[in-house]
């Protein structure tokens, strides 16, 4: 069955009308989980057509709409990666910036990754990316393999530092993305 464009801003509607009493300071306070789920829900659903109305009678306000709605159900979809992002800011927050990044953290900051919203997935992704050095071979499957001394070299940290972090996450039995196994060389 397919959803046309009017039922989809009457399901905006009904949700923005259950919304309207929680409307206090600039912000939903106190709205019960399942209405504002189905509020950021419409929010989404909504016709592109109605955000470029929207954005044209005031600007920004779409915008901030949809950020909101986005930021609530990634929230709500995805709470392990947003209690982890907790733990690291308190971590942050309790022994600095570097004590966030060492390496004792790296296990939670990798499952952090793995449990991430597809936006931030793709910002790690990206980031990464620029962080990681040429790949001069490949698995069976054709993906990238690092030594840990291109990493080193790449990062400007003793390759024992970077080893020790690979025997770290195997002690942990976080081995994801390490890879063992035959390697190729890239021509």
């Amino acid at each position: 069955m397919t959803t046309t464009d009017s039922q989809r801003l009457a399901r905006l509607m009904a949700a923005h009308e259950a919304m309207v009493p929680y409307w206090k300071d600039g912000a939903f306070n106190d709205a019960p989980a399942a209405l504002a789920g189905e509020y950021a829900d419409a929010l989404l659903d909504a016709p592109v057509s109605y955000w470029q109305e929207v954005e044209r009678l005031d600007p920004g306000t779409g915008t901030a709409m949809l950020d909101w709605a986005q930021g609530y159900i990634e929230h709500r979809d995805y709470p392990e990666f947003f209690a982890m992002l907790a733990e690291i800011g308190r971590v942050r927050d309790d022994q600095g910036e570097e004590a966030a990044a060492a390496l004792e953290h790296a296990e939670l900051l990798m499952k952090m990754m793995h449990v991430a919203p597809p936006r931030y997935k793709a910002e790690g992704d990206a980031i990464l990316a620029e962080a990681l050095p040429t790949a001069t071979h490949v698995d069976d499957h054709g993906r990238p393999v690092y030594s840990a001394q291109q990493i080193a070299d790449t990062l400007g940290v003793p390759v024992e530092a970077i080893e020790a972090g690979i025997q770290h996450m195997e002690d942990v039995s976080f081995s994801e993305g390490l890879h063992i196994g035959p390697v190729h060389l890239i021509q």
